[in-house]
């Protein structure tokens, strides 16, 4: 029987960079990779619903009547998936239920719709130690090329407290720009970093000279 879930949710940045022109913007922060006219996003509800969120491209539009497809990257722990809808609702909406299964592991669950992708890690471990959430912020997310951005990390157990001094790899899954992670003074495309006692951690983004869309990700370790 599976006494604790912990679940660690990838949460990847999205980073555009320009050519020409002013690209300033405020802080944002994504769980959405987006690789159509669609912005998607995922989150896990308390009782493990998996909620997929389709928008337009304005990221405020929801988006009505298209085929969502939910789907094992890795499965681990022998769990399985209950689609509840196989279409977005009014409200952009698609769900599906997440049920773990009794080995301990870490299961990759992703969803489609048209070809924009999410991605949600549910990792099972029997220790108890329950990590839910890491989020990421950049402020500006959208700039020019050769410019930089402030990255913030901000993790949480599922009891709402800080991560504190929790381990946390940062890397790229889409580096367009030839853009680099500035982290105590080294230019580097993946960094292992520890939270602070608050849960928290910062690092700069810095676009290449190639215009394009770069993707952040941070997962816990």
């Amino acid at each position: 029987m599976l006494k604790f879930l912990s679940i660690s949710i990838f949460f990847t940045l999205l980073l555009s960079s320009c050519g020409g022109g002013g690209g300033s913007g405020s802080g944002s922060s994504s769980n959405e990779l987006v690789y159509s006219d669609y912005e998607i996003s995922f989150h896990v509800t308390d009782d493990y619903r998996l909620i997929a969120d389709v928008l337009e491209s304005d990221g405020i539009t929801p988006v009505r009547g298209i085929e969502v497809s939910f789907s094992f990257v890795q499965n681990q722990s022998g769990s399985t998936l209950d689609i509840i809808d196989s279409r977005t609702m009014a409200d952009g909406t698609a769900q599906a239920v997440f049920h773990p299964g009794n080995e301990p592991g870490l299961d990759l669950v992703e969803v489609f719709a048209d070809r924009a992708k999410a991605l949600v890690s549910l990792r099972i471990d029997p220790q108890g130690e329950i990590i839910e959430e890491i989020l990421l912020t950049a402020d500006p997310y959208y700039l020019n090329t050769s410019r930089s951005s402030s990255i913030s990390i901000q993790g949480k157990f599922t009891n709402s407290q800080p991560a504190a001094n929790e381990a946390v790899r940062v890397y790229f899954v889409a580096n367009n720009s030839n853009g680099v992670l500035i982290y105590q003074n080294q230019n580097l495309q993946r960094v292992n970093l520890n939270l602070d006692g608050q849960g928290k951690a910062s690092l700069t983004y810095r676009a290449g000279n190639t215009p394009g869309l770069d993707a952040i990700m941070a997962i816990f370790n």
